[in-house]
């Protein structure tokens, strides 16, 4: 009752262990090799039943789904060996490598004769230790066998069947000869997500995040914790005094986020951390910027939404996104006067403009309650603009994009090509109030600026600003919305 072929499986480790115990086979090097279509064959004598022969050994590494383990099979068939791996974590692409020992277990496997149901009652373990002769150590009634390993020792296992009499069968082909290593240290870190969302929940901000479950690598992933980091800068580079929690769920609420008040807005990404504390690259960015309105009696308030929450495409979007809004309207550079965008009549917003993320809008509010409008989302790019300037002068609306590192008013005007003032809204007067200006080749000015925040600036050429981007000009953007 000869035993067909012998296998070995060395199990995975458990669901997030990423300590594992390579087990690299030894023996003949093969006699030829080439690499054809993922597959590495070569030829190999193999002794089997008292013969020798060339034969043919089938090596293959599949991972089986929910139980996590690596399978390595081989089968004696004549012609030559094959070794064909799949997804095999830190092992993929390296002949040497035949599975994962990380119990310190090696598992093994065997194919049962034909007739092994009528005749074979059970099988006798034969086990041979750094080299040493075989070893019968115990018994089977199944066709596989766990055999307890060392770190640094070396294993190889045959069978024999055995029948209802105690008679033994002819022996199997004995395994590979496999080493067992220590582990090996978790250094992959996890993938970052690219789905981070803000939402206001209760008047409080809440994030939230898929779960990662794959590292850089492409391995299966266990995560200990999310890192929380908070910062007033729209683009940063997490500090240690930006984290404000850790978390092991897929959201977190903010209750010092900022909401509702104008002079403090908030930016956020998060981490993956894993078990082994290999922490992932930072997210996207999202936020949440607030703007002044406090219409104590009706008039208009110039804004920018500056994030994108995927909602907004409209200026009708917009006014209907703020309190007592009914008028949107918006500043044509090229013939220098106000352009309606939407309107509200009764209780109905008419006109579907499209509405271009970071560039200033004028809104027309109701008299009310002092407020703020909290524009939540996606730290997107920085707008850019095409300044105009009809017959040598011309006033053009544009926003401080968050990246930007001016601080002063006469700052921002010598940045702009061409640029001779720069003034601010003045809801309380309804009217532009000059905050920097230019004589001769010098600026006068020192009010500070806010990343975010639209301004108004004179300019006596045409231009762009900030420098060296991509400029569309006013009809081209218009153009370019409608089509999306």
């Amino acid at each position: 009752m000869p035993v067909e072929a012998i296998t070995h499986r060395a199990t995975a480790p458990p669901y997030g262990s990423r300590s594992v115990r390579p087990v690299i086979p030894f023996g003949e090097l093969p006699h030829s090799l080439r690499k054809e279509e993922g597959e590495m064959r070569f030829q190999k004598d193999q002794s089997y039943d008292g013969t020798s022969a060339p034969g043919e050994i089938e090596l293959r590494a599949a991972r089986k789904p929910f139980t996590a383990c690596w399978t390595i099979v081989l089968s004696l068939i004549p012609a030559v060996l094959i070794l064909s791996l799949g997804s095999a974590g830190p092992a993929r692409g390296q002949i040497k490598f035949d599975g994962i020992d990380d119990d310190n277990c090696l598992d093994f496997n065997w194919t049962e004769p034909a007739n092994a149901e009528s005749v074979v009652a059970y099988y006798h373990i034969y086990l041979a230790v750094d080299g040493g002769d075989f070893q019968q150590i115990d018994t089977a009634l199944a066709n596989s066998y766990a055999v307890p390993g060392d770190s640094g020792h070396t294993y190889r296992l045959k069978v024999a069947g055995v029948n209802d009499s105690g008679e033994e069968g002819t022996h199997s082909p004995e395994s590979d000869e496999i080493l067992c290593l220590a582990p090996q240290p978790d250094q992959a870190p996890p993938k970052s997500t690219s789905q981070l969302a803000v939402q206001e929940s209760a008047g409080q901000l809440q994030l939230t995040w898929p779960a990662v479950t794959e590292d850089t690598s492409g391995g299966a992933e266990q995560i200990s914790h999310y890192v929380v980091y908070r910062s007033s800068r729209p683009f940063f580079t997490p500090q240690s005094g930006d984290s404000i929690a850790g978390v092991a769920t897929l959201s977190y609420v903010d209750t010092g986020g900022g909401i509702g008040s104008c002079q403090t807005n908030h930016f956020y990404g998060i981490t993956a951390v894993d078990l082994a504390g290999n922490e992932s690259d930072l997210s996207n960015l999202v936020g949440e910027f607030d703007y002044a309105v406090i219409p104590q009696t009706a008039g208009y308030y110039l804004v920018s939404p500056i994030l994108d929450d995927g909602l907004m495409a409209t200026a009708s979007d917009l006014g209907q996104s703020i309190a007592n809004c009914t008028a949107v309207k918006e500043w044509d550079p090229e013939v220098q006067s106000y352009s309606s965008r939407a309107f509200k009549v009764g209780d109905t917003w008419y006109g579907e403009a499209p509405l271009t993320r970071g560039y200033p809008y004028y809104v027309f509010i109701e008299a009310g309650p002092e407020s703020c409008w909290t524009v939540l989302g996606n730290v997107p790019e920085d707008p850019t603009f095409t300044l105009y300037a009809p017959g040598g002068n011309g006033y053009n609306t544009i926003t401080l994009p968050l990246t930007s590192t001016l601080t002063l008013a006469s700052e921002l005007g010598a940045s702009i090509p061409s640029c001779t003032a720069v003034k601010r809204w003045d809801s309380s007067a309804q009217g532009f109030e000059s905050i920097a200006f230019k004589v001769g080749q010098t600026w006068y000015g020192n009010t500070p600026l806010q990343p975010g925040m639209p301004y108004y600036v004179n300019v006596t050429a045409e231009g762009q600003w900030p420098e060296g981007k991509q400029m569309l000009t006013y009809d081209d953007r218009l153009r370019q919305t409608d089509h999306k």
